[in-house]
């Protein structure tokens, strides 16, 4: 017993450490900068950012990554709330670009409104490379795509056709542009050079075999989706093909774009809300671009959702969800609506042990049932109309009929009972007293030791009357149970009740 105390209490000691320990909480803002050794700002630099997430114990769980814009500078807001003690606030920042990494920087971070600066130099002078994209026709191709090859740089020509890029000193460097059904391959080597250093070349689309058909490759531009029907923007797309693979980030449109050498299956994925998202397509190596779609899907749906009338007026409703997402439950709301959608009250609802969501609601026939589905990630509906089936009365058994009143009913047979059943109960009982009358002589032993003689005599005296009586008793009962039963006479002692003619 001292123990248990001794087992709850320390329970509750440590119970009260962990409702007095803290929090800590931090989040800090960052910007991240990239620039050649002339000071020119390095734009699609990939850069990774590695940090304690909030749901981690120690550092380097959690991740933040993306490229660097025109100006050279990637910013991001990350944030962690752990345990007091068990926090790591130092962040991990490493860059790269054109086969160039960085080596890793690390800050601590501080929280509260202020913005920690985050510099890289790359190994490298950035010239100016104009680039013209002219049609086949030889017009201009206004807010034509051009890609770097090998890297994240991307950027979109003007009305004019005309982009400027800033490229390291030196490298050949190769690319595609694209315009609506128009599309080729260029290389820096092209490019001329200008009095001041920079370069300048034009892409012209061939109306005939394009230029990428003897390299024997394609370029693959797929436009992401997301669930809601809206371009996805910003996100990295991993692309697969032949045991090889490379990434690039979506533009505003959600586009995205990959030189694909060979023919063949290109898996290209995202990432989003915790689930990687894979869509598949074929290319040819023709040289002609390939234009793809690849649309979001919600992962959270409604298995299924149906009703039941389940008395006068009222249904019986049942719905199940499920989302391949298994990190955050899913919850479901139910509620009557009318036939033009309006919200009509709340249906109680109980999740069973099939994972099964219930409830009723005694509604009219023109009432319709809704049910919402959300687990954080994404929410999704149906509705459906209450059943109008009248609700049925269960089924009378054939063979049911009234009982005439001058029907006798003959009794039922008397169960036996086992002889050890009964015997067992009794010497159950005298064990029982035996050891509260040895507990109470114990007791009053430490009490009171000089009475403990005279208690103990008492008991036996008591004992063995008892003895004495219960023999006789047990004898008795045994005796009784080796006699044949007999089914009980009526009052007049005529021996069992038969039915009167």
């Amino acid at each position: 017993m001292a123990d248990t105390g001794k087992i709850a209490l320390a329970s509750l000691l440590f119970l009260s450490l962990i409702l007095q320990a803290g929090f800590c909480s931090w989040n800090q803002s960052l910007i991240v900068s990239v620039e050649g050794q002339n000071g020119v700002p390095v734009s699609g630099a990939d850069v990774k950012i590695t940090y304690q997430k909030a749901n981690g114990i120690t550092g380097g769980d959690g991740l933040a990554e993306g490229i660097t814009g025109e100006d050279g500078k990637y910013s991001v807001t990350i944030a962690n709330t752990v345990p007091d003690g068990m926090d790591d606030t130092r962040i991990r920042v490493v860059a790269s670009a054109y086969g160039w990494t960085s080596g890793a920087q690390t800050v601590q971070a501080e929280g509260g409104n202020g913005t920690k600066n985050v510099s890289f130099a790359a190994p490298f002078t950035l010239v100016k490379m104009a680039v013209t994209v002219l049609q086949a026709n030889g017009m201009p191709a206004p807010g034509a795509s051009i890609y770097i090859t090998g890297s994240e740089v991307k950027t979109v020509a003007d009305n004019y056709g005309k982009a400027v890029l800033y490229l390291p000193e030196g490298a050949e460097i190769s690319g595609f542009a694209s315009y609506e059904d128009e599309g080729d391959y260029f290389s820096s080597s092209a490019a001329t050079v200008a009095e001041d250093g920079s370069r300048e070349l034009v892409v012209k689309f061939s109306s005939g075999e394009a230029g990428a058909s003897a390299r024997n490759s394609s370029v693959l531009t797929v436009k992401f989706i997301s669930v809601d029907g809206a371009a996805l923007s910003g996100e990295k797309v991993v692309f697969s093909h032949d045991g090889t693979g490379t990434s690039a980030y979506t533009d505003a449109g959600g586009m995205v774009s990959v030189e694909v050498d060979g023919s063949g299956e290109v898996i290209a994925s995202v990432n989003k809300n915790d689930y990687n998202y894979s869509f598949a397509f074929n290319v040819t190596a023709d040289g002609s671009p390939k234009n793809e779609t690849a649309a979001l899907t919600h992962l959270l749906r409604i298995e299924y959702f149906e009703s039941k009338p389940d008395g006068a007026g009222c249904y019986a409703v049942s719905a199940k969800a499920s989302d391949p997402r298994l990190n955050k439950p899913i919850s479901i709301r139910m509620m009557q609506v009318k036939n033009d959608s309006t919200p009509a009250g709340e249906i109680r609802v109980a999740l069973d042990e099939n994972d099964v969501y219930t409830g009723k609601v005694c509604a009219g026939a023109d009432m319709q049932a809704r049910v919402v589905a959300s687990n954080g990630y994404e929410t999704v509906e149906k509705t459906i109309p209450l059943s109008q089936a009248a609700a049925q009365e269960p089924p009378k058994p054939a063979n049911t009929t009234q009982q005439n009143a001058s029907q006798i009913v003959l009794p039922k047979p008397i169960e036996e009972t086992s002889p050890i059943d009964g015997l067992g109960a009794i010497l159950v009982g005298i064990a029982i007293l035996v050891l509260i009358s040895g507990a109470a002589v114990l007791m009053l032993g430490r009490v009171n030791p000089q009475a403990t003689g005279g208690m103990a005599k008492y008991f036996a005296h008591t004992w063995g009357i008892l003895a004495e009586s219960t023999v006789r008793p047990i004898m008795e009962y045994l005796h009784s149970l080796t006699r044949k039963k007999e089914p009980p006479r009526t009052p007049f002692g005529q021996g069992p009740m038969m039915p009167q003619g």
